[in-house]
Formats: C-alpha cells, sequence, structure tokens
C-alpha cells in the first residue's frame, strides 16, 4: 500500500502529460480539419493517404538509415576514443576535457556551428579548407547523398564525449590482471 501511494503522483503526472495528450492525438487523427476545427469523421483514411504518400515514404526509409547509422557510428567512435584515452600516459585529463566538450556546448550553438562549416560556395569553412588544396566548392547540405551523412558526423561529435566517458569508466574497472593474463 505504501508503495501505490508514492507511486500516485507520478502515476497522475504520467497519466495527464503522456497518455491522455497520445489518446487525444489518435482521436483528432480520426478527423479531417480545417485549421484547428474538426470537420467529419473520416476513420483511417488520413492514414492510409500517408502512407500512400512519397514524402513519407522518403522519410521513413531517411530515419531508419539515420538510426542504424547513428547506432553504429555512436557505439564504434566512443569506444574507440575510450580506448586510444585510457592508454595515453600524458594529457590524459586534456583529452577527457576535449572529447567531452562539445556535450557542453548548447544545441544551436552546434547547429550554427556547422552550419558556418557547411555554407556553400566559397565562405564555407570546409570549403575554404578545400580550396586551399585546389578542390572546387560544394553544396554540402543540398547534396542528397551527403545530408544523411553529414548529420550523422555532427550528431556523433556532439554526443560522443559522454559515452566515452561512461566507456573510460568501465575500462578503468578492469583488473590490472586480465591485462597480464591476455599479454601471457
Amino acid at each position: 500500500l505504501m508503495g501505490w501511494l508514492i507511486m500516485i503522483p507520478a502515476i497522475i503526472l504520467f497519466t495527464f502529460f503522456v497518455w491522455e495528450p497520445l489518446l487525444e492525438s489518435v482521436r483528432l487523427s480520426l478527423y479531417s480539419a480545417q485549421g484547428v476545427e474538426l470537420q467529419e469523421f473520416v476513420g483511417l483514411k488520413n492514414y492510409i493517404e500517408v502512407l500512400n504518400d512519397t514524402s513519407f515514404n522518403a522519410a521513413f526509409t531517411n530515419t531508419f538509415k539515420y538510426i542504424g547509422w547513428s547506432l553504429i557510428i555512436g557505439f564504434i567512435v566512443p569506444i574507440i576514443l575510450a580506448i586510444f584515452i585510457s592508454e595515453t600516459v600524458r594529457g590524459k585529463s586534456f583529452f577527457r576535457f576535449a572529447v567531452y566538450f562539445p556535450n557542453m556546448i548548447p544545441g544551436m550553438a552546434v547547429s550554427l556551428l556547422w552550419v558556418y562549416f557547411f555554407r556553400p560556395g566559397p565562405t564555407g569553412v570546409l570549403n575554404i579548407l578545400l580550396g586551399k588544396c585546389g578542390i572546387a566548392p560544394c553544396t554540402w547540405l543540398n547534396n542528397a547523398a551527403l545530408c544523411i551523412p553529414l548529420i550523422i558526423i555532427v550528431l556523433t561529435w556532439k554526443g560522443a564525449g559522454s559515452t566515452s566517458l561512461i566507456c573510460m569508466a568501465g575500462i578503468s574497472g578492469i583488473n590490472p590482471e586480465y591485462y597480464e593474463a591476455a599479454a601471457i
């Protein structure tokens, strides 16, 4: 009884802020609307229209490409960083800070930073660097083939630090005797 009494406020808040809006959204999706006014009940017609829309299919495919590559890269890069930093003898604190620093930057600042980095024409940072190497400027974010990989790179750069610190904590918890046994 005491456990349920403790959970009642959380259950009420969860019901009010999660379940009620979710169920209301499902109810509203079954109607046609003009602006914010509901016109008539259309059943599953809205869902059928969305599923048959080519834009939805492209967005659905892009979402799963993004999720798949983010999971793969989002696990591999932090583990590699954690191993390198754990094996570093000097400057370990500096490298920990350098890897974690992007996590401390607000999301809007990161977005603006990378927008300037990938700006099309001769004014983008990446295009300036490529121009110094004799390569023509590129429109990075207008290229459909590059958009998802660039987003994955940016978000991996932003989030890899915290995952790396967790992996470093796990690596530091490994008993040194296991390393000796593996060397033998």
